[in-house]
């Protein structure tokens, strides 16, 4: 019977330092990829010097970020990855759920070019392959290829 009681001491008592590591140190977890592209005119023309402001929001850990990008003089953008850190979302079961949008302030007004859920946190995990997109503004989003956007890929 003390054999028992110290096989299952043992036991637990590594359980509890495996998880108090991984609870210390964490893990990173990639919420929105790497994403570059270009903005067009509804002509096909670049859209320069567009201001593009992309938010998410992390289910997971009820947090939101937001950061923002402009277009160059030939339309095009770049956004790096945007990393989440926690302690317990590699513990603990949960569907990963991210909020994405991204919005174009042109002399118009504004209008959203990008909007989806990401579902995992893998790297290029939106499409399962790099982010290039081709963007028109002032377009009407609507369910397409990409999420509800005004995007198409680009090769």
């Amino acid at each position: 019977m003390r054999a028992r009681i110290g096989i299952i001491f043992i036991v637990a008592a590594s359980a509890l330092l495996f998880l108090g590591q991984s609870m210390a140190l964490g893990k990173d977890y990639v919420l929105m990829s790497e994403m570059e592209g270009q903005l067009v005119l509804p002509d096909g023309a670049p859209a320069a010097q567009i201001r593009l402001e992309r938010h998410w929001k992390w289910a997971w850990k009820k947090s939101e970020g937001t950061d923002i990008t402009s277009t160059d003089a030939q339309g095009r953008f770049r956004f790096g990855a945007v990393i989440g850190h926690s302690r317990s979302a590699g513990i603990l079961p949960h569907e990963p759920t991210v909020l994405q949008e991204i919005t174009a302030f042109g002399p118009g007004g504004s209008s959203l070019i990008w909007s989806a859920q990401k579902r995992n946190y893998d790297p290029e995990g939106e499409l399962g392959r790099p982010l290039r997109v081709r963007c028109v503004l002032g377009a009407e989003e609507g369910s397409g290829p990409l999420f509800w956007s005004t995007c198409t890929l680009m090769d």
